[in-house]
């Protein structure tokens, strides 16, 4: 009997070892697999991160760029930058340093509002001036006139926005020339904070030996967050990879100081700079030595009832998992009415909220974005109808007493044409049911409005108008769009005493664009009238009489890529403004 139940009992010791030994080698080869499928998910996991932080670390300091740009920019154009430039050799002396003072206060005043400005300096070669302005105080002195020629002639060759040399990063802009093209009449030269970049550098080098970097492909330099320093053999392969590979982001495997690395970088042409990091290899490799023993005294002391274990959660999370990932993916190609139908009472409680968020969230999306296309419908429909309601008195009150002066010759054919064309053009202007019109409507509208002025200005006002080619006539355009730039020339352009006042216009088409070139015979067409009038279209800063211009400009850019006006000296003198409408939408 004893040797019967030892021999029973080896028996089942020996089932049991066996069917240990089954559950075991299969769990201890997924526990390699996961092991595998860990380590590699973590590498996924740092590369995008990596990824992401340069793309946001490139992208944030591209806009900073372009930010201090469009500052010095605006700093030319500021009132008291520019009357001192005009004024400064009529002013007395307590008037001189009165509004290099007030300037200082206004840069200083820059200064502080962004963090990246470390100095910014102000010159006025004429004058053999330089203002200077940083966070550790403020001066003035003259300056040497060939240095300000070497820096303007460096920045000009350069298709950069940012600019750097003997370690100094800078952004720069100039108005106007006193000679030729090699100096300009005002200077702007905005200095970056040193500090500030390697601080911005920093912010992304949070964990491990994860280094961040900026390499200026013009300068030939690296500036990296720890203050590290390359030369030699290291710095030729680093900048020759950057310089072989700046096209798009890309990452290789890159040896330093007998180290391998993971390098990841971007590049941003509009300021010659590459940006990246450098993540060590032997940290994506590494897998923590005590979570390694946990798994394997997890897989050796609950082989079996992991197996169980992975076969509930299977059914408890796989399948909501699966279909909330289904629908996430729906909602990220841009079907926001994607819903999760399901009966979700048999998931998990996290699960189920999960689904009734993403429910709601879609829901919301979608109100929203039917209510911004509502809302921006109805800024369109009260643009042009603010438009519409801006009707010159002044032409009303000159039609009238043209009207009155044509009855009282007693010339009523012309008269009554004179009213024809009146009564059409504002039955158009005021005519609110749409906001487009065919090209040919408005054509016809501003010859209506160029017939009514040819009657008021008799043989002072010439045009050479050539008929609307047949396959431009049906293609839409915003209405009121032609007839105010013709009112436009009228009103405000120059012309000398008794000078015939001369239109013509162009019209040119190709497969995507029609364009359409209104000139006239104007005087003191200036290019710095001509720059500040295109500046005013595309910065939305009202200039002079191109408000209207501005409406019509962006109007049209809505129409599609390249729509839009632009402006430049007619080949008879005066002002050009070229209208292009783009033909496929």
């Amino acid at each position: 009997m004893l040797s019967r139940l030892q021999k029973a009992s080896k028996r089942i010791w020996a089932r049991m070892m066996i069917i240990f030994v089954v559950c075991l080698f299969p769990l201890l080869g997924l526990q390699i697999l996961i092991q595998e499928w860990g380590t590699n998910l973590i590498r996924e996991q740092v590369y995008n991160t990596a990824y992401a932080n340069v793309d946001y670390l490139s992208s944030h300091f591209q806009t900073n760029i372009e930010t201090l740009h469009t500052t010095a920019e605006y700093l030319i154009n500021v009132d008291i930058v520019r009357e001192f430039f005009v004024f400064h050799d009529n002013y007395s002396t307590a008037e001189y340093y009165e509004k290099i003072d007030n300037i200082q206060d206004f840069l200083y005043r820059m200064n502080q509002s962004n963090p990246f400005i470390g100095e910014t300096r102000l010159y006025f070669p004429r004058s053999r001036l330089m203002i200077s302005v940083s966070h550790n105080g403020k001066a003035y002195l003259n300056t040497d006139t060939v240095e300000i020629e070497r820096r303007v002639s460096s920045s000009r060759n350069l298709e950069s926005l940012l600019i750097e040399e003997n370690g100094e990063y800078r952004v720069c802009t100039w108005l106007g020339s006193l000679s030729g093209d090699q100096l300009p009449a005002l200077y702007v030269e905005i200095f970056l904070n040193r500090d500030v970049m390697v601080q911005h550098l920093s912010s992304f080098t949070a964990s491990g030996e994860k280094l961040s970097f900026q390499y200026n492909h013009a300068a030939d330099t690296i500036l990296f967050s720890n203050g590290m320093y390359l030369s030699g053999d290291d710095a030729l392969r680093f900048k020759s990879i950057l310089n072989e590979k700046a096209n798009a982001p890309y990452s290789c495997i890159f040896s330093l100081d007998h180290t391998d690395y993971v390098l990841v970088a971007a590049s941003v042409p509009s300021i010659r700079t590459s940006f990246g990091q450098l993540i060590l290899v032997s940290d994506l490799d590494s897998i923590p030595h005590a979570l390694q023993l946990g798994m394997y005294l997890f897989v050796a002391v609950f082989a079996l009832a992991l197996s169980i274990l992975l076969t509930m959660m299977r059914r408890q999370i796989s399948s909501p998992t699966k279909r909330l990932l289904t629908a996430f993916d729906a909602t990220g190609e841009g079907k926001f009415e994607t819903r999760i139908h399901d009966d979700t009472r048999t998931w998990p409680l996290e699960y189920q909220q999960l689904s009734l968020h993403f429910n709601d969230m879609n829901a919301h999306t979608q109100q929203l974005i039917a209510e911004i296309y509502e809302q921006q419908n109805n800024l369109r429909q009260a643009q042009l109808k603010q438009l519409q309601a801006q009707i010159n008195p002044h032409f009303l009150y000159n039609s009238f007493f043209l009207l009155r002066s044509v009855i009282a010759s007693e010339e009523y054919r012309q008269a009554e044409r004179f009213l024809l064309c009146l009564g059409n053009y504002f039955r158009y202007i005021t005519n609110n049911v749409t906001e487009d019109a065919a090209l040919e409507e408005e054509y016809e509208h501003a010859q209506n409005y160029l017939s009514i002025q040819l009657m008021r200005f008799d043989d002072l006002l010439e045009l050479d108008i050539p008929p609307l080619p047949e396959s431009l006539k049906h293609i839409r355009v915003p209405r009121l769009m032609l007839q105010p730039l013709y009112e436009n020339v009228l009103v405000h352009g120059i012309w000398k005493n008794g000078e015939p006042r001369r239109i013509h216009l162009w019209i040119e088409e190709s497969d995507q664009m029609a364009t359409l070139s209104i000139s006239d015979n104007g005087s003191d067409v200036t290019p710095e009238l001509i720059e500040s009038v295109r500046s005013s279209l595309t910065s939305n800063i009202p200039y002079e009489f191109t408000s209207g211009m501005t409406n019509i400009h962006h109007r049209l850019s809505l129409l599609g890529k390249g729509g839009g006006l632009d402006v430049g000296k007619s080949y008879m003198g005066g002002f050009r403004v070229i209208v292009r409408i783009p033909k496929e939408r």
